[in-house]
């Protein structure tokens, strides 16, 4: 029979700490793989969120555009108020504020009422200016017309928010 060399008493446990220090190392590396993981689904997340709230903004905005194609002689636009039966037509001497958050709480506006949105946390809402062009008037003539469209919509969330603004001339 083979004999074992006595040599288990001088053994100190080395392998053990150093298998230890190794757990150690790859925990670590494992929790900050996982931080960075959730941190780009995050990131994710809130690119995808402005994609949703800028393509309803752009919707919004061509159907606003369309209304103008096919509406514009028959619109009438004045300051408006939120009891008037034209909200969001607003003319070049009452433009409204469009940039701050009261405005678009207020019920100074139009919604859009598109299908295509299932996935936004609310409607796209958009204005419509009514603005002549002053630079090339000719004494006597009447200005052309433009009309400045603005759209605000949310995406996912409404933590996601784009406006958009375009001048359209019929």
């Amino acid at each position: 029979m083979y004999a074992f060399p006595k040599t288990h008493r001088s053994q100190t446990g080395a392998a053990l700490v150093v298998s230890l220090l190794f757990l150690l190392v790859l925990t670590l590396i494992g929790i900050s793989a996982m931080q960075a993981t959730s941190l780009e689904e995050k990131m994710a997340g809130n690119l995808r969120d402005r994609a949703i709230s800028f393509e309803a903004a752009e919707s919004a905005l061509r159907s606003a555009e369309n209304i103008l194609k096919t509406q514009s002689s028959s619109l009438v636009y004045n300051c408006v108020t939120a009891s008037d039966a034209n909200p969001g037509l607003f003319l070049n001497a009452c433009p409204p504020t469009v940039l701050t958050d009261s405005f678009w709480q207020a019920a100074d506006k139009r919604t859009f009422t598109g299908t295509d949105l299932a996935s936004v946390a609310g409607r796209p809402e958009y204005v419509i200016e009514q603005v002549p062009d002053q630079s090339d008037v000719v004494a006597g003539a009447e200005p052309d017309m433009y009309y400045r469209v603005t759209t605000r919509a949310v995406g996912g969330t409404t933590t996601a928010v784009t406006i958009l603004q375009s001048v359209y001339r019929p």
